[in-house]
């Protein structure tokens, strides 16, 4: 038996991670995403909480006039905390929004506990130890690194890009200060969104390489979960060969195989088999009408099955489906038959062709057939 982990993950080892929470999603790309609504979001909204954050001002400095006898500590304290909330709300519900469209874009819509409980091994110090020496450590790290060096070059070209207008905004009054700050800040959240995008899309790839390669599955572990899941191959091949030679089986066989064969007594002919160690209930394996009714009855007189003539009882298990039990509305008259059938061949002797068991075989006075349709 081979351990090594060298075949793809089954789809099925792939729900079960899922559903345990591990799917692959990149950090990057909503951080990317978050940059680029924030920048949007602060060109549009900027004098608005401009008006926001200006009022937080005025309001902290009045509170240096508390010797003043109007003012009131509370109210001012509770009109800071009303701008204040109304200056964070937006970028907060706007950060909230894309993160989680951002990861669900990624996952869909997965909701699971199982990161939250508690893993004892990762207090153990062998298992950190391999984690830190672990391919995905190394991976990691590599990442880390040029996607350090990519951003930092590309925020100094930017920079030196923007190194102009910041020069220059020493001679600019404080009106026009604040806004060419305010849009150089937009600027650089858009250039760091399309960055993080770009490196969102690469990192996605190799979240994904790590994560097929940790789940990863060894020949004995795809057979393992194939005998669980179909069952023993073994068995499902002797049911498969069972279920064959019951359609593939020809007529012959399964009316020679019958306890008897009931008759109306020329249009209809079922034969009947029962054996308990093989079934519960009689089953209906062989049935025919007119032409195979009558071919039916010289395949019994052929293996020397019993025919029994009931008009009622053949009318009746005729619309049983083949190898199908019989309806519990024949239960007596199928056992008054087969009771017969055994008697007839204890005593050795072989009954008539079409003929009628006597009633003192059921071992009552009622009628048997009562209740079949006519």
């Amino acid at each position: 038996m081979s351990d090594e982990k060298t075949e793809e993950p089954s789809e099925k080892k792939l729900r079960d991670a899922r559903r345990d929470g591990e799917t692959v999603k990149s950090a990057d790309l909503a951080f990317g995403l978050m940059l680029i609504v924030s920048s949007i979001g602060f060109a549009i909204a900027g004098p608005a909480m401009g008006e926001h954050l200006r009022a937080i001002v005025y309001l902290t400095l009045d509170i240096r006039a508390e010797d003043s006898p109007s003012f009131d500590l509370h109210r001012a304290l509770t009109s800071i905390a009303l701008q204040a909330a109304l200056l964070v709300m937006l970028p907060t519900a706007a950060a909230i929004v894309t993160a989680t469209a951002a990861i669900a874009a990624q996952v869909g819509f997965q909701v699971s506990l199982k990161p939250l409980e508690p893993k004892f091994n990762a207090i153990n110090p062998a298992s950190g130890l391999k984690r830190m020496f672990s391919v995905r450590s190394m991976v990691d790290l590599v990442k880390m690194l040029i996607k350090a060096a990519i951003i930092g070059a590309t925020l100094w070209k930017t920079l030196l890009g923007l190194a102009p207008l910041i020069v220059g905004v020493a001679y600019e009054p404080v009106p026009d200060l604040i806004q060419i700050s305010w849009s150089a800040l937009c600027r650089l959240f858009a250039v760091g969104g399309v960055l993080y995008l770009v490196l969102g899309v690469a990192d996605y790839a190799v979240q994904h390489w790590l994560f097929v390669r940790d789940h990863r599955m060894s020949k004995d572990d795809l057979k393992r979960e194939h005998k669980d899941s179909e069952g023993d191959p073994h068995q499902k091949g002797k049911r498969k060969q069972v279920a064959r030679e019951i359609v593939e089986s020809n007529p012959d066989k399964k009316v020679a195989s019958a306890q008897a064969v009931i008759v109306n007594p020329t249009h209809f002919a079922v034969a009947v088999r029962y054996m308990p160690d093989e079934f519960d209930l009689p089953r209906v394996v062989a049935k025919g009408v007119d032409a195979d009714a009558l071919e039916i009855r010289r395949m019994a007189m052929r293996h020397g099955v019993p025919i029994v003539g009931n008009p009622p009882l053949a009318r009746a298990l005729y619309l049983v489906p083949l190898d199908s039990a019989i309806p519990e509305s024949c239960f007596k008259a199928v056992a008054a038959v087969l009771a017969w059938v055994e008697d007839l061949a204890a005593q050795g002797t072989q009954p008539e062709p079409a003929s009628l068991p006597p009633r003192a075989a059921t071992g009552t006075s009622a009628d048997p057939y009562r209740g079949l349709p006519s």
